[in-house]
């Protein structure tokens, strides 16, 4: 626990549980990565948003590669709906890719369209997310199929970087 408290920007904490993440982690099949996104999947694997090479990447609990996922886009963020699927933002487009899971298999399930560039994602339940638009200072509350629920409007002279964090 020392080591936890001397580096708090590698723990993340997941439910009630603590998770510690390199952030010099390096892997072999992998060349110059971005990582701009990671979320925990079942069965203690992770799965990591890499901007620059245009895939997402499944690690086992000790972060040893088991598959990866390209994407013709640059993913931003990615969060996990449910035991077999995943979301994923793309900086400055105004899409989330829902992509399923299974094991070392992972295949684009659909496309949701967005009324705004979804800069951050978070699964809200029941079928929902929240994403946020940094630039325009904006989040919204989705369906699985892209219709806004709720919405709101904040001051975006604050920060360009909006990050969603669920608990």
């Amino acid at each position: 626990m020392e080591e936890l408290a001397a580096n708090p920007q590698n723990v993340i904490k997941l439910g009630n549980q603590l998770k510690t993440v390199s952030s010099d982690l390096k892997i072999p099949a992998i060349q110059d990565p971005w990582y701009t996104g990671i979320t925990f999947l079942p069965g203690d694997r992770v799965m990591l948003a890499d901007h620059d090479n245009k895939q997402c990447i499944v690690l086992s609990s000790s972060y040893q590669f088991i598959t990866s996922y390209t994407l013709t886009v640059q993913p931003w963020n990615i969060c996990v709906l449910n035991e077999k699927e995943v979301a994923v933002s793309f900086f400055g487009l105004n899409e989330i890719q829902i992509l399923s899971v299974i094991v070392d298999v992972i295949n684009s399930v659909s496309t949701i369209r967005t009324n705004c560039i979804c800069d951050g994602i978070t699964d809200a339940g029941k079928g929902q997310m929240i994403i946020n638009d940094g630039a325009k200072g904006c989040w919204s509350l989705i369906s699985s199929t892209g219709e806004v629920k709720a919405s709101h409007q904040y001051d975006s002279d604050k920060s360009h970087y909006n990050y969603i964090l669920s608990e």
